[in-house]
């Protein structure tokens, strides 16, 4: 709940044929005990696109008690408290031609359909270790990047972080006749360049996640989420522009067929820096 708002799933909303999402609540145990289901129809006018649906509870609260027209409290009840552990969304393409759906590319065959979906959790109950969003989110580094479908994907990596920091710039000696005077400086800086570089490790994951992260190494637009420090904006997390580091990518396995993803990346904008 504490969470910020930016974390998404993209699908194509299809023009001019309707869409049609499935959403599945988990409740407090982990268990799906919940579905709803409507239609997203959109205006002849719309160019087809890729529209953006909030993961964060609340926001997936308000988005289906507007599109089905009535409150809808089994994420978030009425008083405002967290009631789901998680949802699942099936987002199913339909042809007017012919009656049938398709769901994120996942074609309908004569032993059925194939649905495709996607989830994520809002507390970790189950497990027993206590819902997420009080201090779990410090101690995570989130990346956000532009998948290879023209979507948008992101991670949380929860393991060591580490940052450097490397400075390089020029230096000028100009003559001072004050050397009796310590405050007079004989060399200064003429320029100087920082470069802030983060190399992150990942918790223990499989292997499709493993080759699913490698779209993270070659993307060409990827942000990570940081930290708000300004009151006036409620100390808002906000996306930060970052380049990975040619071959600051790693993959290395287990013998139990665990797979850890290590990445280094550096901002994409200089820090500002004072001239000499």
């Amino acid at each position: 709940m504490n969470d910020h708002y930016s974390p998404a799933i993209y699908y194509l909303n299809n023009h001019p044929d309707d869409n049609f999402v499935m959403i599945l609540i988990k409740n407090s145990s982990g268990k799906f005990y919940q579905i709803v289901g409507f239609t997203l129809s959109y205006s002849a006018l719309l160019d087809q696109d890729m529209q953006k649906i909030q993961w964060h509870p609340k926001a997936m609260e308000a988005w289906i008690t507007f599109h089905t027209g009535v409150s809808y409290n089994y994420i978030v009840d009425a008083s405002g408290t967290l009631v789901s552990s998680g949802v699942a969304i099936v987002v199913h393409s339909k042809f007017l031609a012919t009656g049938s759906y398709n769901a994120w590319g996942y074609l309908h065959s004569t032993d059925g359909f194939k649905l495709g979906y996607r989830q994520v959790n809002y507390s970790d109950v189950a497990n027993g270790k206590g819902p997420c969003g009080l201090n779990i989110k410090d101690k995570r580094t989130r990346l956000h990047w532009k998948n290879a479908l023209g979507g948008y994907d992101f991670f949380n990596f929860y393991g060591t972080v580490e940052k450097s920091v490397k400075i390089k710039g020029s230096r000028y000696k100009r003559f001072n006749e004050y050397t009796a005077f310590r405050g007079f400086r004989g060399e200064k800086e003429l320029w100087k360049k920082r470069t802030d570089e983060w190399k992150v490790l990942s918790q223990p994951l499989n292997e499709t996640t493993a080759v699913w992260l490698e779209e993270l190494a070659s993307s060409p637009e990827v942000w990570m989420e940081v930290k708000g420090t300004d009151a006036a904006r409620n100390n808002e997390n906000h996306l930060i522009p970052v380049l990975i580091t040619p071959g600051g990518y790693s993959t290395f396995n287990t013998e139990d067929r665990m797979h850890f993803v290590e990445i280094k990346f550096t901002l994409s904008n200089e820090r500002t820096q004072q001239r000499g």
